[in-house]
């Protein structure tokens, strides 16, 4: 009997340089095979984080570094990894002989909560069992960076690999096609490892050929900025749309008749899969990677994810480029 549907969020995976460190002081992430190394190097435990929260103390760790296939519909490497977060101090009422006091109570060894995250190298997306424990707040997102931080660093790579939300429903896109007269788009892109559409494809080579990895765009016009397909906010909207974004995306204007601030793009894409075995794997048992079941469980997320956020097709037309905004 299957189990009950597991929740998954979908995030992009994107690689930036990071601004403080000088080029003779580490080397730039170039292609999968170094991401896929700093992915198997996050697993060493002096990598883990330790977060003090408003009342308990939390370690954040990554384990079981897995590789996937999926036959048939991908040849590009599938990573999985388990991320955890383990109790190491807890505060709140402990019984003694005589009452009933609040007090600090540090578990050894501490229990932990995980959760798996698959890495399609092939789109660049990363999957996200989701663990309400866990991801009640964005503390796991915020220290699963950390540890990807020291990873890179101990390889000497002086760039980061970051996940962000892939928005549910085309939500950036949908809103910014809501406004009658938007006058205010502010997006913090990021330069992808693209999987561009049309429609993002020439600001992406303007971006590459400017040496631009991150581009804050805060663009305004009181009379209204361009909506049409090939203009420049377009363009920006619809790559932050696909994930390459750092944060919200911020609106401004006039739609459903009143003027109005709209932010998005922070609620993460979401599928479901229901079938065996499935929140044994979401629990991070790292010996179904090399099981059918693990194999299938693979197959049926990927299947998902391409049926609910279609790559582009290979052979769509790029727009000539469009003077203004």
């Amino acid at each position: 009997m299957a189990d009950r549907p597991l929740d998954i969020y979908l995030y992009r995976m994107i690689v930036i340089d990071d601004e403080r460190a000088l080029n003779f002081m580490g080397r730039p992430v170039e292609s999968d095979d170094d991401i896929i190394a700093i992915l198997r190097q996050s697993v060493e435990a002096e990598l883990d984080v330790t977060v003090d929260g408003p009342v308990n103390q939390y370690k954040y760790s990554v384990r079981e570094f897995a590789e996937y296939e999926a036959p048939g519909l991908t040849d590009s490497p599938i990573i999985g990894i388990t991320l955890a977060r383990s109790v190491l101090q807890q505060q709140g009422p402990i019984v003694t002989e005589d009452n009933i006091v609040t007090g600090t109570s540090t578990p050894d060894p501490p229990i932990a909560t995980t959760t798996q995250i698959l890495f399609f190298m092939e789109r660049h997306i990363a999957a996200v069992a989701y663990n309400s424990s866990l991801m009640d707040s964005q503390m796991w997102r915020a220290s699963l960076h950390d540890i990807f931080d020291g990873s890179a660093h101990t390889l000497d790579f002086r760039s980061n690999v970051r996940i962000e939300p892939i928005p549910q429903d085309s939500e950036v896109l949908e809103t910014f096609r809501s406004f009658t007269l938007l006058t205010r788009l502010r997006v913090y892109l990021k330069l992808p490892n693209p999987e561009l559409s049309r429609f993002t494809r020439n600001l992406y080579n303007e971006m590459q050929e400017g040496g631009i990895r991150q581009f804050l765009q805060d663009m305004k016009n009181r009379d209204g900025l361009s909506q049409q397909q090939g203009k420049l906010p377009y363009a920006a909207a619809a790559m932050a749309d696909a994930g390459y974004k750092q944060g919200e995306v911020t609106m401004e204007g006039v739609r459903n008749g009143r003027e109005e601030k709209v932010t998005t793009g922070q609620s993460a894409a979401r599928i479901q899969i229901g079938m065996e075995g499935v929140r044994d794997f979401a629990r991070g048992l790292g010996t179904l990677a090399r099981t059918q079941e693990g194999r299938t469980i693979v197959s049926s997320i990927l299947t998902e994810i391409n049926r609910v956020i279609e790559p582009p097709p290979e052979n769509e037309a790029v727009e000539p480029p469009q003077d203004g905004t």
